[in-house]
């Protein structure tokens, strides 16, 4: 910082000696005021010039002094970056210093700042695009009066000029938008190590908004998407792997409650039937449910046996809330002195006893029992308001009595309608419509919009109001999920075990001319018998050749007869009866005599089919739904019959001459659709729920059915057709051709359960379902042989087949409100079991 030097007044005056001998004092004042221009001076009443010339000494050393103290305040702000605030000093000090000799070391260092300053912010102004007031900044500062060749400003100046250091199109705006993305950044890229992954992408869309060709924003919503995708690929896992244990679950068997908890929830069920909890309904259960041990009274007024009561059954109640009671009597009423004595007492009848001894009558309100008198209880006129459902009030249009129909016999429609005014049903009228009277003086009044009902009536006649309105808010919106559930468990099981013998010819012992050998497959019998033995000899013969066993029956016997699930397909191929199972090892004797053979046929297999298949549907109380998850088979019902040519060789057809079967297959036309039908394939649900007014028990009628297809049956045949062709002999001779010719109808296998049941809420029953179960045995022997001991077992064959079948119906339902949540907690009762 640049030394400020003071001359003292003493030094001043030495180098003035034509002015007259003064002060010290007079004479430095003297040279500031001739210094500074010229100053009138003027003597006034009780003041001289020396007094005038030290009033501005002291003025303009307080001037300088203050401008010393600016600098330095200006230094350390542009010290602080804060060029702006600098400036302003700098000038301000500059324009308000004379040239004069004592404030010349001020002035020129204002002056320093100033240029240096306005330089300064000159190029901040430039960097935010301000070029034009950078620029008359620059030229302010560099006028010849005050730093025209100043290297600073020089510098900013040609720096200014620079289009490339300072773009023309760089606007204040570029410089707000670019300073937005960067902090719109920054705030993405936070957002986006703390995993808020939606926030980040909305702002990353923000930098994009402002700046359309940002690519760290792309990149930062590329990033944003891929944490996305890892997480919905966790979450789609999660979602599989749920749902596919919800399956599993499923098949969980319901855990049936015990004998304690089914009754207390029917007990439940039934003191909640057809009540109403209201604060009124509250008062009452606490009157009949206090019991006072002892009440007795002598002379005491209706006052006090009032506080007495409430006092009682506040310490009575459980909840400690007791029951209030309002005097709305006249004083006298009040006064009148009452006796009772009473032991072991619900607290309604003390207070039915008090009324009769007071002559007065109670009523019930929604937070307090009131004693009116009589005559006021039957005729005075209360308002109370009601805040009901929507809906309460129907909406029905009625015919306005005021407005007659003219002609009551005309026919025309229009002209009949155009006379009858209709309008919408009133409160009162409603409200007289279920049994409210309406004396002199009472109304109603409902609005729409707010959903509330405002009456006038009698006591008597609100009460009548009081249990509609809290019947319509119990039956609020309720509905219900049902959900259906239909397992079908199958298994088939089948053990077999037998032996097949074959045996050559051979010698009786001690006789050379009496053979024996193996019997004969019998006529039954189709087919080679080496396809049943695999030892062969070289002719492809089997070793052996004359069975022993033929007689024995194999599963073939069981499954080649021609059942329902034999004739489904297309291909239809019935085995014969007997068809023989796989052997799995053979034994034979090849250079034995006799030649024999055996195959040990044996088999155990366990086939099962699980099926389970849970609809569920939400429908409100007294609504039918429908729910179909299949698909829509069409399938013929209508053929038109095959069509043969009545004649072959030469057949004329409208004067010309036709060969048709002569040298070629003759033309056939087999079966044709001409009608069809659909049928549904798959789950139909369709269900009728009734929800109770106490929201527990629902009434269900329903029919859950599960529709299968199990194939097709061809009711027709195929139709021969014949082809000449060439002998050996080179004849002609007709050989049979096949015509495909199909009549084909569906099988459906149906399960199905039409039934009406009452189910509690949450609770899950059985609607029905059946067993079936067939066993065949075959325990086939060689006589004689197989009764041997140990050795029998090799000449019998034992064949065992049970098929199992269940199929049963479950229901579950659910009460809920129009959010989704359950109207009642799970009990014991209801609960329980997979659902």
């Amino acid at each position: 910082m640049r030394s400020v030097f003071f001359p003292k007044a003493s030094m001043l005056c030495a180098h003035l000696p034509h002015l007259p001998k003064l002060s010290l004092l007079q004479a430095g004042g003297m040279i500031v005021l001739l210094a500074s221009g010229p100053v009138v001076l003027q003597a006034g009443e009780g003041g001289d010039l020396s007094s005038i010339a030290a009033a501005e000494i002291q003025r303009r050393e307080a001037k300088v002094g203050e401008a010393a103290m600016q600098l330095q305040e200006a230094d350390v702000l542009l010290k602080a970056g804060k060029t702006e605030a600098a400036l302003g000093i700098y000038s301000d000090v500059y324009q308000s210093l004379p040239e004069a000799p004592l404030a010349l070391a001020y002035k020129d260092r204002a002056r320093e700042g100033y240029a240096v300053s306005a330089a300064l912010r000159a190029k901040e102004l430039a960097l935010e695009g301000r070029y034009k007031e950078a620029n008359e900044l620059l030229t302010a500062v560099s006028a010849p009066d005050v730093a025209p060749k100043h290297p600073l400003v020089m510098k900013i100046k040609k720096e200014l000029a620079d289009t490339d250091r300072f773009p023309p199109a760089l606007t204040p705006q570029h410089i707000a938008n670019t300073l937005n993305v960067q902090e719109l950044l920054q705030k993405a890229a936070s957002l986006f190590e703390l995993g808020d992954y939606d926030k980040a992408i909305e702002t990353y869309k923000d930098v994009l908004r402002v700046d359309n060709y940002n690519v760290a924003a792309r990149r930062g919503l590329e990033n944003a998407e891929h944490k996305r995708t890892t997480y919905f690929d966790a979450a789609r896992d999660h979602t599989r792997s749920k749902m596919l244990n919800g399956v599993n679950q499923l098949w969980a068997d319901q855990v049936p409650p015990n004998a304690a908890a089914l009754a207390r929830y029917a007990q439940e069920t039934a003191d909640t039937r057809g009540t109403v909890i209201g604060n009124r309904e509250r008062i009452v259960q606490r009157l009949r449910d206090i019991i006072i041990p002892k009440v007795e009274f002598t002379g005491a007024s209706l006052q006090e046996v009032v506080e007495y009561l409430r006092i009682r059954s506040r310490d009575l109640d459980p909840q400690g809330r007791g029951v209030d009671f309002v005097l709305a009597l006249s004083p006298e009423a009040q006064a009148k002195p009452l006796d009772l004595n009473l032991h072991q007492i619900p607290l309604e009848e003390v207070v039915r006893y008090v009324a009769e001894s007071s002559n007065s009558a109670t009523r019930i309100d929604e937070f307090a029992v009131r004693f009116v008198s009589l005559t006021e209880a039957s005729t005075e006129i209360i308002s109370k308001t009601y805040r009901v459902p929507p809906g309460f009030i129907e909406t029905a249009a009625v015919q306005d009595p005021g407005v007659a129909n003219p002609d009551p016999f005309a026919t025309g429609g229009a002209t009949a309608m155009s006379s009858l005014a209709l309008r919408r049903m009133t409160a009162q009228e409603f409200l007289q419509g279920r049994g409210v009277s309406f004396p002199e003086g009472s109304s109603a009044a409902y609005s729409p919009a707010s959903n509330l009902l405002i009456v006038r009536n009698t006591m008597d006649n609100l009460g009548m109001i009081d249990a509609l309105v809290d019947q319509a808010a119990l039956a609020g919106p309720k509905q219900v999920i049902i959900t259906v559930k239909m397992i079908q468990v199958r298994q088939t099981d089948l053990v077999e075990m037998g032996f097949d013998w074959l045996m050559g010819g051979f010698n009786v012992p001690g006789s050379n001319s009496v053979f024996g050998s193996g019997g004969t497959s019998g006529n039954g019998r189709s087919g080679n018998l080496a396809d049943d033995f695999p030892i062969q000899t070289f002719s492809g013969l089997p070793v052996g050749q004359f069975p022993m066993t033929s007689g024995l029956r194999s599963s073939g016997e069981i499954f080649g007869k021609p059942k329902l699930e034999g004739l489904l397909g297309e291909n239809i191929t019935v085995p014969p009866a007997e068809s023989r199972s796989p052997g799995v090892f053979a034994v034979s004797g090849v250079l034995t005599d006799p030649q024999f053979q055996a195959v040990i046929r044996a088999m155990n297999q366990k086939k099962g089919a699980d099926i389970l298949i849970s609809p569920s549907v939400v429908a409100k109380t007294g609504q039918k739904a429908t729910i179909d998850v299949a698909r829509e088979f069409l399938y013929p019902t209508e053929f038109d019959p095959p069509e043969l040519p009545q004649q072959v060789g030469q057949v004329p057809v409208g004067g010309n001459t036709f060969v048709v079967g002569d040298n070629s297959a003759a033309p056939i036309t087999p079966a044709t659709p001409t009608a069809f039908e659909m049928r549904k394939v798959g789950v139909t649900l369709e269900v009728e729920p009734v929800i109770s007014e106490n929201g527990r028990e629902v009434d269900l009628v329903l029919t859950p059915t599960l529709t299968e297809f199990e194939g097709f049956i061809d009711y027709a045949s195929d139709i021969n057709n014949f082809v000449p062709a060439y002998n050996s002999a080179g004849g002609t001779v007709l050989v049979p051709q096949p015509v495909d010719n199909r009549i084909i109808q569906p099988i459906f296998q149906t399960n199905k359960v039409t039934t009406g049941v009452k189910i509690w809420d949450g609770a899950t029953i059985v609607l029905g379902g059946v067993m079936y179960e067939q066993a065949i045995e075959v325990n086939d022997k060689v006589p004689i042989i197989g009764n041997i001991p140990l050795i029998g077992r090799f000449w019998k064959s034992n064949v065992t087949s049970i098929d199992r079948k269940n199929v049963i119906f479950f229901v579950n339902v659910r009460v809920i409100n129009p959010a989704g949540q359950p109207v009642n907690e799970l009990h014991a009762a209801g609960a329980g079991g997979a659902q």
